[in-house]
């Protein structure tokens, strides 16, 4: 028998798009578990559509495994497998590591993001005086730090009030914002980003 033929199948729409996915895929959210499980006590059906609203346009492109080219739907999508109940030993919670740290990279190098951490960090750098290979690397690795694992709370670490408490808050700092703390000073740290010059 065939994976992709067992039933019963879970067909999600979302902004005019849909999506059906099978018992091997919706069984790895504990939500989608539910609603196929509520299925089952009511009428079986071989096909059973559930609509989300539009804010789940990251969670309907993960699945698809198209491309996210902005950090907000990065932090949603990451919200979004947590509310969704995503397995943490399924083999979407790897595709859901990788696929974030995928958009991360594709993302790190806009200036948004880097004016973003200055404005917040309250440290302004030239430009000019900084390796940007370098400096979107560190950006990667703070970005990736602040979202994965996918466990707690998200940490959103572009929000300004966020970076300030963090830059300045001496105690109270659990050991994802200790670590956070340390790359952003290393970012910011002319000696780790500086002009490298290829023989």
């Amino acid at each position: 028998m065939n994976l992709l033929d067992c039933e019963p199948k879970l067909k999600l729409k979302c902004a005019n798009q849909s999506q059906t996915l099978g018992p091997y895929t919706w069984n790895c959210f504990a939500y989608l578990k539910m609603v196929m499980h509520d299925n089952k006590n009511k009428t079986p059906k071989k096909m059973v559509h559930f609509e989300f609203n539009n804010e789940f346009i990251p969670f309907f492109k993960f699945l698809r495994n198209e491309k996210i080219d902005n950090y907000t739907d990065i932090l949603k999508l990451r919200e979004q497998l947590l509310v969704l109940g995503l397995d943490s030993k399924s083999v979407y919670s790897t595709q859901s590591h990788l696929f974030i740290t995928d958009s991360n990279h594709g993302i790190s190098n806009k200036p948004a993001i880097w004016n973003t951490l200055q404005i917040g960090w309250e440290s302004f750098t030239d430009n000019i005086s900084i390796n940007p290979f370098g400096r979107n690397i560190m950006i990667q690795k703070i970005l990736i730090t602040a979202l994965l694992p996918l466990t707690n709370y998200t940490v959103d670490v572009l929000n300004l009030d966020f970076l300030k408490k963090l830059k300045h808050e001496q105690k109270y700092l659990n050991e994802k914002e200790v670590q956070l703390k340390t790359l952003i000073y290393d970012l910011f740290d002319k000696k780790n980003v500086e002009p490298t010059f290829l023989i």
